[in-house]
């Protein structure tokens, strides 16, 4: 693959400055002004996966909407669909670096954060399993998540905590 070249490596580096200032929307909208052709390169998709990871709660649910619209649903729905296969194949750390930390357009929104909580439980990383499904709720209709989540196996260790929801 070709390296990024100016002004896109520019953004790349001011999208980066931002993460480690904690402007995660700053940080989004410079990733939006590298052109399409280096959207796929490896050190842009992985600015994006940890700027993804760093957003958590309201504000995290308006830049993940604010994203949603750069991706195409047909390729989110073949990644998310890949990831669950890996994680029932019990490859679940790998299921994890696989899946894109976005969510899905409505009436899916939810989709990708609850996954994204399912496989961080698995995982035993529960404080970040609760951060994702938080963002879910956010997305969606308490409720419903909740009454998803209680017959969710993968979200077992939460169970005690979803029924507050």
């Amino acid at each position: 693959m070709k390296p990024i070249e100016p002004p896109d490596k520019h953004f790349l580096l001011a999208a980066q400055g931002w993460m480690e200032l904690g402007d995660q929307l700053e940080a989004f909208r410079e990733l939006k002004r590298i052109a399409p052709e280096f959207s796929r390169h490896p050190e842009v998709v992985n600015a994006r996966l940890e700027l993804y990871s760093q957003i958590r709660g309201e504000q995290g649910a308006r830049i993940i909407a604010d994203i949603i619209s750069e991706f195409d649903l047909s390729e989110l729905v073949i990644q998310v669909r890949r990831s669950r296969d890996s994680h029932a194949a019990h490859r679940k750390t790998s299921a994890c670096r696989q899946t894109p930390c976005v969510p899905l357009r409505l009436p899916l929104l939810f989709a990708v954060p609850y996954n994204l909580a399912c496989y961080a439980c698995q995982l035993g990383n529960l404080t970040e399993a609760w951060e994702w499904l938080q963002v879910a709720v956010e997305l969606c209709d308490a409720t419903e998540i909740r009454n998803l989540a209680l017959n969710d196996p993968d979200l077992e260790a939460l169970w005690d905590r979803i029924k507050e929801l």
